[in-house]
């Protein structure tokens, strides 16, 4: 199994290919289509959420997850199985992550895969009903936990 992380991005892939860095996933996807196709899980952070819906919506993601930045790496760990000497995923970009950046509620409709949108209820920056949103209007969404 190989983690493609694209600075604040995770694709999990059963592929050949290294841990991957990238500060332009969109870009990076297109270099790195076809072993994407293979991606069983996508991890993204709730400062990404532009961008995660934006791969998703490219149709090849089987499983798309939001979270927070402080709980990305637990999740990225038991889902990969990866050990916790790999370089940290604690430092963010936070440049061009403002409210102008897309319409999420518009790009969830193209989203063809699986979605679980794990967002707490007291967030005391993003309000929880945007999650609870995305959610209602996956095609495929899974049960909160």
């Amino acid at each position: 199994m190989t983690v493609f992380h694209f600075f604040n991005y995770a694709i999990l892939t059963f592929g050949p290919h290294a841990v991957y860095y990238s500060a332009t996933p969109l870009s990076e996807y297109d270099t790195i289509g076809t072993s994407v196709e293979a991606a069983i899980v996508y991890l993204g952070t709730a400062l990404g959420k532009v961008l995660n819906l934006s791969l998703a919506a490219l149709g090849s993601i089987m499983w798309l997850r939001k979270n927070k930045p402080r709980t990305l790496i637990p999740i990225i760990y038991a889902c990969a199985g990866v050990l916790a000497t790999m370089p940290s995923f604690t430092r963010y970009d936070y440049s061009g992550y403002d409210a102008s950046t897309g319409k999420n509620i518009d790009k969830i409709k193209k989203v063809k895969c699986p979605v679980f949108v794990i967002h707490g209820t007291e967030d005391d920056v993003v309000d929880w009903l945007h999650g609870h949103g995305l959610w209602k209007l996956a095609k495929e969404p899974y049960d909160p936990l």
